[in-house]
């Protein structure tokens, strides 16, 4: 296990740590959240990464997600979300986004059939 990052958050109740690992072999990264002695962060990295609860990648994008105000506006067929900046939009701008995505995509759909399903027509 190698400690790849480690953020620190106190106040007069305490000191909390999320601690961003990554497996030496998979190469796969994980964080964990936990409270911590603030005493020494070596010991409080270590314990964290070894004892500390498992707080997702999806966690903390809900998190984004909220602070930044983002709005969901379509779910992929895989579960994925697409987000907005922004409470809404009307017709006009599903259509230059539409226009956007096809021009960055190619015609490899049909463009008609898009348009219409996204402006309920």
């Amino acid at each position: 296990m190698k400690i790849i990052d480690d953020m620190w958050f106190s106040n007069s109740q305490g000191v909390v740590g999320i601690v961003v690992i990554e497996d030496e072999v998979t190469h796969e990264r994980r964080a964990f959240i936990g409270a911590a002695s603030g005493h020494d962060v070596k010991a409080d990295t270590e314990a964290i990464a070894a004892f500390g609860n498992s707080f997702s990648a999806s966690a903390a994008a809900r998190i984004i997600i909220k602070l930044q105000g983002l709005v969901p506006v379509l779910t992929l067929g895989n579960g994925k979300h697409v987000y907005m900046d922004g409470t809404s939009f009307g017709k006009d701008e599903a259509h230059e986004i539409i226009i956007r995505l096809t021009q960055t995509w190619g015609t490899d759909f049909e463009k008609q059939k898009l348009k219409d399903l996204a402006l309920g027509g």
